[in-house]
């Protein structure tokens, strides 16, 4: 039979997603001791997120067409990633980002 397979390569597994959340996070204010846990905490979430997405197209690779296995792997990833950053960056400014009061004469 014919044999297809999937490679995975270093842009799969979301090092530029995560970059751009340690990076936002990192530079919007708040305490550092509350970064020391949303940061690794937004990592884990989207390395899960990523992992789900490997095991989805593999299996759509598998047993769906090629146009849908496209679809999958280029554009839902990024708006299902990108979207879970933007929230996660929302609630970090809205929780944990307070902007300092300027005392006023």
């Amino acid at each position: 039979g014919l044999r297809r397979s999937i490679r995975v390569e270093e842009h799969c597994l979301a090092f530029p997603a995560t970059i751009i959340f340690i990076c936002a996070i990192a530079l919007f204010s708040g305490s550092w001791k509350n970064k020391a846990w949303f940061i690794p905490l937004g990592i884990f979430c989207i390395i899960l997120i990523n992992l789900i997405r490997l095991l989805f197209v593999c299996y759509v690779f598998e047993n769906f067409s090629a146009r849908f296995y496209q679809i999958n792997h280029s554009v839902v990833y990024v708006i299902v990633v990108y979207a879970f950053i933007f929230l996660m960056i929302v609630w970090w400014m809205n929780k944990y980002s307070k902007p300092k009061k300027i005392a006023t004469p």
